[in-house]
């Protein structure tokens, strides 16, 4: 006679702001004995273990030790914030354990029973990522207050007035930005900050003139209608999401879910892939003799949400662009849009972006040769040594890429092309 397992189940409450996170998360954890997994908030109270995203979880923390009242319980985050910087204020800010989206069902699993025994839990490319970040000096509070005045075209002065703290002082702090950051100019010390993730990378960009890549289908609140029979093959790079991907639309019941990579001879209506698969197929399979009717139907769900990078699918072929933070209905709509013939359906955030890349605003191929060695921080001096023009030539085509970006320094434009991907490899 097999005697029951009386041992408790830990109670796991997932509060995701990613619906294919949330959903992924779920469908791993409740197919692991041991653990009684729900959605729910995350000021839920009554878990042994909350799992969320990286801003939720780290408020929290905050919050909580701000107004240590109540207990709270340990919080497990699942992310794609990788920098050692952005790791390290997480841990240092009480969060118990931090996986990536890309960590199997296991280790998901393993880190949450590490989590609800007390211990700390962190994966092995979050661990590696952040020892690199141990290399560098860390900043002060009050550098990053600094930094953040910088990043925005503040001068020296401007900084002190908003501090209340002397220019003298604000220099001091610029200058130990500078060393720490291993940069010689703040330019190119803004850059650094936005790779290592010191600067958060925002989405308050100026609107500019929409690109000319024809009409988008944006999503509505209308759902498309149903198509009987509709095969869909999911395969993305992070088992999380995938999972959460099938969850979703299996729910279906018009649509026959399918997961894993794209084989031979597949029949799929539609394949939803991750970013690097769904440009490396439509590579694959591009030839002159491929018609638009036989070319696979693609829609990419990412993470990746810059402008240079929307464009670069959309000009490879795709025909779906969401966002992780895109509603279940959009996904549902834009697979059921592309299986009638649609192309180029983008999910609310992504059509946003659209409106916004500079890179169809005109830039010649002399302004992005300025741009790539500005960016990097050189003075015009030195852009002009390099590429063999006036000093005055390149101070007008910094101008001009200034007023294209609607900014006004140096430091400003650092931001936009790094936060919004407007970088030519």
């Amino acid at each position: 006679m097999t005697t029951p397992d009386t041992t408790p189940s830990i109670r796991v409450v997932v509060a995701h702001h990613d619906s294919y996170v949330c959903a992924g998360i779920v469908a791993l954890l409740r197919s692991c004995p041991g653990l009684a997994v729900r959605t729910g908030r995350a000021d839920d109270t009554s878990a042994d273990v909350l799992v969320t995203d990286y801003a939720t979880g780290l408020h929290m923390v905050m919050a909580a030790a701000r107004n240590s009242t109540e207990a709270m319980p340990s919080f497990l985050v699942v992310t794609d914030q990788s920098t050692g910087w952005q790791i390290r204020r997480a841990v240092d800010a009480g969060i118990r354990g931090y996986v990536l989206q890309d960590c199997s069902a296991d280790e998901l699993a393993g880190a949450v029973r590490c989590v609800a025994e007390g211990r700390r839990y962190m994966s092995i490319s979050a661990a590696e990522h952040l020892l690199e970040s141990l290399d560098y000096a860390a900043l002060t509070a009050r550098e990053l207050e600094v930094l953040e005045f910088v990043a925005h075209g503040a001068s020296n002065k401007e900084i002190a007035r908003s501090l209340g703290i002397g220019e003298g002082t604000v220099k001091t702090h610029v200058t130990s930005i500078l060393a720490k950051l291993e940069e010689p100019t703040r330019t190119a010390a803004i850059a650094e900050a936005l790779r290592r993730g010191i600067l958060l990378q925002g989405h308050d960009h100026a609107p500019l003139p929409a690109p000319a890549l024809g009409p988008i289908k944006a999503a509505s609140a209308a759902s498309a209608p149903r198509i009987a029979g509709l095969a869909v093959r999911i395969c993305h790079e992070d088992a999380v999401v995938q999972a959460g991907l099938v969850a979703l639309v299996e729910r279906e019941p018009d649509i026959d879910v399918h997961a894993g990579a794209n084989h031979e001879g597949d029949a799929a209506d539609v394949i939803v892939a991750d970013y690097a698969y769904a440009l490396s197929l439509l590579a694959a399979t591009a030839t002159p003799e491929t018609s638009a009717q036989s070319s696979p139907r693609v829609i990419i769900v990412t993470r990746r949400d810059k402008e240079g990078q929307v464009v670069q699918a959309i000009h490879s072929g795709v025909q779906g662009y969401l966002l992780q933070d895109a509603s279940p209905l959009e996904l549902i709509d834009a697979i059921r849009y592309v299986a009638r013939g649609g192309t180029r359906f983008l999910s609310s955030r992504a059509a946003g972006l659209l409106v916004q890349d500079p890179l169809r605003a005109g830039f010649t191929a002399r302004e992005e040769d300025v741009l790539r060695f500005l960016v990097k921080g050189d003075c015009n001096k030195g852009i002009a040594r390099k590429l063999q023009i006036s000093a005055s030539t390149v101070k007008s085509h910094v101008s001009r890429i200034c007023e294209k970006l609607h900014v006004n320094s140096r430091a400003q434009v650092a931001v936009k092309v790094t936060q919004r991907g407007l970088m030519r490899a």
